[in-house]
């Protein structure tokens, strides 16, 4: 959940006095894992008020377990309203990460980061508002935090925002509505959205829409789905019935750890073709 603010190239530059520059130029170096040269960059435009700077410094001292030194510097940033800040300070506290384990504290950070604008902990405080966990149990609230999140494209809670409709947790259940979250999801990359798309849908009996997603799913590693694949081609749901095709999929199906899909390869291995 920490993450380093370097992906970006900044428009100006750390020798000429950019505090921002000087955030992404010491993160690319620790990226390139050089460690010194970036901390040389980092440490002083710190101190100068850098909180990018700042922030990069305190996720460098958590990947390395120095907690102590990193409490300090996120503390400090998200004093600053840096909402990435909040959310790992929360997490940090939340999860007992070096320190004292404080539930309450970790969802009030995590909170804080949400109303930031920082979309991962809109859904990490939805996950908390649903368990109850540091805070009161609500899940009109959750599912209000895991739609905002959604929304600023966040896909895992896109997902889980998807189950809450799909069973009606915290909203009216609206197969429709879960579908668009788990279609949102899946376009974003989220395997599980992928694969509880096409299960949501084969329920409905919209094949293509569910193959369409099943396939999105397998090309993300997802056994599960790349296993509806398969099955939407053994049974012709969606798609033309094609047994090779069918065992091709089990196979990639197994590949990825499905061990269900290891043994459909067997299966159609041994078992003779239908006849016509």
């Amino acid at each position: 959940m920490i993450w380093l603010l370097a992906a970006a190239a900044s428009a100006g530059s750390c020798a000429a006095g950019d505090l921002e520059a000087c955030a992404v130029d010491g993160g690319a170096l620790l990226a390139e894992g050089k460690t010194a040269e970036a901390l040389a960059i980092l440490e002083p435009a710190c101190d100068l008020g850098g909180m990018l700077a700042c922030y990069n410094l305190a996720a460098e001292h958590m990947r390395n377990g120095r907690v102590e030194d990193a409490l300090p510097h996120f503390e400090r940033t998200c004093g600053a309203q840096l909402a990435i800040a909040c959310a790992d300070l929360g997490f940090i506290h939340a999860t007992g990460a070096g320190v004292p384990r404080n539930p309450e504290r970790g969802f009030e950070l995590t909170e804080a980061g949400c109303q930031l604008g920082y979309a991962a902990a809109c859904g990490e405080a939805g996950s908390m508002m649903v368990s109850g966990y540091g805070t009161d149990k609500d899940e009109k609230q959750a599912f209000k935090y895991m739609t905002s999140a959604c929304l600023q494209r966040h896909a895992s809670s896109c997902t889980k925002a998807a189950a809450m409709a799909e069973q009606g947790i915290g909203t009216e259940q609206d197969l429709d509505a879960a579908a668009a979250f788990y279609g949102s999801a899946c376009d974003g990359a989220d395997g599980t959205g992928c694969v509880n798309l096409a299960t949501l849908e084969n329920a409905r009996e919209r094949f293509d829409v569910a193959l369409i997603a099943a396939s999105r799913g397998c090309e993300l590693g997802e056994g599960l789905a790349c296993a509806s694949v398969a099955m939407a081609h053994l049974r012709g749901r969606g798609a033309e019935e094609d047994r090779s095709k069918a065992k091709s999929f089990f196979e990639k199906a197994c590949m990825a750890g499905y061990e269900n899909g290891c043994k459909a390869v067997t299966e159609l291995g041994s078992a003779p073709p239908p006849q016509p």
